[in-house]
């Protein structure tokens, strides 16, 4: 019993240090799984976009996304897999994540740690600015991940507005990311 508490406090100390780390994205891994987001993207979840243009081809910006879906909400992924397909594994984007994903999964939490998930915190944000990169974040996280169906077409952030003095401190332009079509797979 007492060895089985060692691990998990071992774990727990692991995990909490992995979590406020850049270092952990994986580009072999992110190039192995491109092909399986390339299908999810074109076949199952049929994902359209447009407006890439308006996005820098180099340097820094701050991707406000709306969440959509529920649980099954696929943005976050098929966002990534588009940057990747558009700029190259190699650019740096990091999407920030809700810490409680290291306490509810840290096993998936370390794997979404390695195609770019960082702890959603403005130090990690600063930090992965401060190392040149992009950073995605879904303000409304589960309150506009969960809206009711009939909402689906409106945005709630639940007054989460520190990625505007984010963008504004970091002096990045913001780019707002619109995702419609998840909620009619999962009607909440």
């Amino acid at each position: 019993m007492y060895l089985v508490q060692i691990k998990c406090a071992v774990r727990s100390e692991l995990s909490k240090k992995i979590q406020w780390s850049l270092t952990q994205r994986d580009v072999n891994l992110i190039k192995l799984l491109m092909p399986v987001w390339s299908w999810f993207y074109r076949y199952y979840f049929q994902v359209k976009t447009d407006g890439w243009h308006h996005i820098p081809t180099e340097g820094k910006v701050l991707l406000v996304g709306s969440h959509n879906g529920g649980m099954a909400s696929p943005d976050l992924v098929m966002m990534m897999y588009d940057w990747f397909s558009r700029f190259g594994t190699e650019r740096l984007v990091y999407g920030l994540m809700h810490p409680y994903a290291w306490k509810v999964s840290p096993e998936i939490a370390q794997l979404a740690q390695k195609v770019g998930a960082i702890i959603a915190h403005p130090k990690m944000a600063i930090a992965a600015f401060d190392m040149g990169a992009s950073v995605l974040v879904y303000p409304g996280g589960q309150y506009d991940m969960f809206r009711p169906h009939s909402q689906r077409y409106k945005i709630n952030f639940a007054d989460n507005k520190g990625f505007i003095k984010l963008a504004l401190k970091q002096e990045v332009p913001i780019v707002p990311l619109i995702s419609v079509g998840a909620h009619d797979t999962l009607i909440v």
